[in-house]
């Protein structure tokens, strides 16, 4: 009887285990739903990124600058490109829920996000008329880029390329197949 009763027991504890934990595709499935949390955080004030396309220069890299608050959107330009009202940069925004990282004073967007988010969903876009799929592969990855390790990081793909969205980073990478075409390489904080 008492051999009986620890069988049971074990059997107990081994279901109540079982149903507690969670796997890692479980825990991945988790809706993120704000998006405030994956701007570019307003405490640093320079970010580093190395640019693979035309993206304020071909094989480049771009010391961008926080300007402020412009349009909504923090602002950062692109080093030798501050003269002028009209000077190109990257900003970064929040706008109903979307997070945004673009070309300033362009439609040119390197992402854009409606949240909420959650792994697995497709996401369909109209760009003047051409539809664009992407899909959330991750909501939890870990990224690793010249600047650091990123936890829970939103990856994004769409065909061969795949973009990093990282917590209070925005944007630290992208890829088109195995080349990093941007990649944040150094985050500053004065």
């Amino acid at each position: 009887m008492k051999n009986l009763w620890n069988l049971t027991l074990i059997g107990i504890i081994m279901l109540a285990v079982l149903f507690t934990c969670t796997t890692e595709e479980q825990a991945s499935a988790k809706t993120i739903k704000s998006a405030k949390s994956y701007v570019l955080n307003k405490t640093y004030k320079k970010a580093t990124y190395y640019s693979s396309s035309t993206l304020c220069g071909n094989n480049h890299t771009s010391t961008l600058k926080y300007a402020g608050i412009r349009y909504s959107s923090r602002f950062w330009t692109c080093s030798g490109q501050l003269s002028g009202s009209n000077s190109f940069g990257f900003g970064q925004r929040v706008l109903d829920n979307t997070y945004e990282m673009g070309i300033t004073y362009t439609d040119a967007f390197i992402e854009r996000l409606k949240f909420p988010v959650k792994k697995g969903q497709v996401i369909k876009e109209n760009f003047y008329g051409d539809i664009y799929t992407s899909k959330i592969i991750s909501t939890n990855a870990t990224v690793k880029t010249k600047a650091g390790k990123f936890k829970n990081t939103i990856v994004i793909a769409q065909g061969k390329w795949r973009t990093y969205i990282a917590k209070g980073k925005g944007v630290v990478l992208k890829k088109e197949g195995n080349k990093k075409r941007l990649e944040l390489v150094k985050l500053a904080k004065n």
